[in-house]
């Protein structure tokens, strides 16, 4: 007989695996999509379009991801969940004309929502910290993934579809482990002594606002930094693509580097304090992938904006129950998760259109701007526990 304590581990183990399955198709579409738009004949810019399109499917399964949990239960949610983004991949792997290829977006979206919103608000009263950044840095290594897998297959001049042909056939192990595995999500598991989630009472509506538009410009420029700075390096810059290519893969990596790193030694520092230093040095980042006179370090600035915004997401979602308190933390995250969709679309859409007004050179200054704001929305939003 499985024990709790077993059960609890495998759980956390099968939570990893789910982020997984979430970021391989994220990390495949910044290195596809010249490719792409070529193909079918589409300007730069509607990498944007696609990104909307994945996000008003992710929009409405993050919101009723409650609802969905309730009727499926979460294993159930996590094989429906995974049967979607296996259609959509399929979609992809087989596509030849473009309104397929949106419609893949949206299926993928909707695919990866109740996923990313049930189990960040399960997970949140469930698991440490420490464990959340552990089961986000999951999902970096699943993206990092994809940039390889895409670059390979490029480079051996293979159509860009055998990339998400690949992709297809490990969702498809992913998804024969959450079968076998169903009945264990089935119960609950122990509560989190986490220290950082002491916050009780109300507060205010404005600060909850605060907390979602602050994971709607988080997310917007990871997001951002992941999808456009391939055509910046190359289109730009003049970066060769394989190059390009791989430190965007960098980037991801550092992404998930960061969640480890602050995963494994994140007890030594206070969530806050952690929070407070990255949010600044995605900023220092973001200025250094701007600056006009060397190629190369707007190439190191990726990692650098990727290992600091690694333990931002799940530090949030865990920092969440000490700013609005814990009665109110699971309809909270699963608002802020949503807005987090919608800010993944829209801030890469916001870039398109101002690299369509202006020019490529538009990408690292917006990217930077969206970087300060998000350093003001959080000290805004931690603000509110001295109110």
């Amino acid at each position: 007989m499985i024990t709790t304590h077993i059960k609890n581990r495998l759980l956390l183990f099968l939570t990893f695996i789910a982020f997984v399955s979430l970021g391989l198709p994220d990390g495949l579409l910044g290195v596809a999509w010249p490719s792409i738009a070529s193909q079918f004949a589409r300007p730069l810019s509607r990498l944007a379009l696609l990104q909307l399109a994945a996000t008003c499917g992710f929009f409405f399964s993050s919101t009723n991801a409650g609802r969905l949990i309730e009727r499926l239960g979460v294993g159930r949610l996590l094989i429906a969940s995974n049967v979607m983004v296996f259609i959509a991949l399929s979609g992809f792997s087989f596509a030849d004309r473009w309104p397929l290829i949106v419609g893949s977006m949206v299926v993928l979206g909707m695919g990866g929502g109740a996923v990313d919103a049930g189990l960040n608000a399960y997970s949140a009263s469930r698991f440490t910290k420490e464990q959340i950044t552990l089961m986000h840095a999951f999902y970096g290594l699943g993206a990092m993934i994809g940039p390889v897998i895409m670059r390979r297959v490029l480079h051996l001049h293979a159509p860009w579809q055998r990339g998400y042909l690949i992709t297809l056939s490990m969702i498809a192990l992913l998804l024969l482990l959450f079968i076998v595995s169903q009945k264990m999500w089935n119960g609950g598991v122990s509560l989190s002594s986490d220290a950082d989630k002491a916050g009780e009472g109300e507060v205010s509506g404005r600060i909850k606002n605060i907390g979602m538009l602050l994971f709607f410009i988080y997310t917007g420029v990871e997001v951002t930094t992941g999808g456009w700075s391939f055509t910046w390096l190359t289109k730009g810059r003049g970066v060769a693509p394989e190059t390009a290519a791989f430190w965007v893969s960098i980037y991801w990596g550092a992404l998930m580097v960061g969640r480890l790193f602050f995963g494994f030694l994140g007890q030594r520092w206070h969530t806050r304090t952690i929070l407070s230093r990255m949010v600044l040095v995605v900023a220092a980042g973001c200025l250094l992938f701007l600056q006009p006179w060397s190629s190369s370090i707007s190439l190191v600035a990726l990692p650098v904006i990727g290992f600091s915004c690694g333990p931002l997401f799940p530090l949030f979602v865990s920092y969440t129950p000490t700013v609005v308190g814990q009665a109110d933390a699971s309809r909270q995250i699963g608002r802020q998760v949503a807005f987090a969709s919608i800010g993944s679309a829209v801030v890469p859409l916001l870039v398109g259109l101002g690299v369509e007004i202006t020019a490529l050179g538009a990408i690292p200054v917006m990217l930077l701007f969206f970087a300060l704001i998000l350093v003001i929305l959080y000290n805004r939003w931690v603000a509110g526990l001295a109110e």
